[in-house]
């Protein structure tokens, strides 16, 4: 009975609900932009095609092997590394008018944003009292899902005041907000399995 009164917004929570939908927030950004970019490289549409498609691709493969990192590492720490590698690879973007090398940095933000996507689930269970877990990862996803609509607005809203290198670097500088917030987070947080 105990149980049922306990809150699902503690510290924890808020932080990893703040940081998930940030990091959703800026990985939307590239959505309606990084085509645009693409386009402005030279890249033909078949090859746009493939560029933006293989991020899905390699999140969804680093998938599996995700929980494998846990018998080295805590999840704290691969969540923010993961989300440190998603910063480094839309901070590059515009670095490259390679065709090639945004292609790898692409398969790079995949991996990251996949491992990400893993961990803040697992984060965001491990901080919800059993009693009250559905309706927690019920407002977890609503928040991630209202961030998810947020993400083009800006995109395009930053790119057409800055430019391709601002808006990619307001981006990378979101993200790199949602891992500072993990550094916030009480040590109970932190179970290795």
């Amino acid at each position: 009975m105990a149980e049922t009164s306990k809150t699902i917004w503690s510290k924890n929570f808020i932080i990893i609900f703040i940081s998930n939908a940030t990091l959703w927030m800026a990985f939307e950004m590239l959505t309606p932009t990084l085509p645009l970019y693409l386009e402005k490289c030279g890249a033909s549409p078949s090859q746009i095609g493939l560029i933006l498609g293989i991020l899905t691709l390699s999140a969804m493969i680093i998938r599996p092997f995700a929980s494998g990192m846990l018998r080295l590492l805590d999840k704290q720490y691969i969540l923010f590394v993961s989300i440190l590698v998603c910063v480094l690879a839309t901070g590059s973007y515009p670095l490259t008018a390679s065709l090639l090398l945004l292609f790898c940095f692409r398969i790079m933000h995949g991996l990251g944003f996949g491992i990400a996507t893993v961990y803040y689930a697992t984060l965001t269970a491990d901080n919800l009292p059993d009693s009250r877990l559905g309706e927690g990862m019920g407002y977890f996803g609503i928040g991630e899902s209202v961030f998810l609509s947020v993400g083009p607005i800006l995109g395009v809203a930053m790119l057409a005041k800055y430019d391709f290198s601002g808006m990619f670097l307001g981006s990378a500088l979101i993200s790199l907000l949602a891992a500072l917030l993990l550094l916030k987070l009480t040590p109970r947080s932190l179970p290795s399995g």
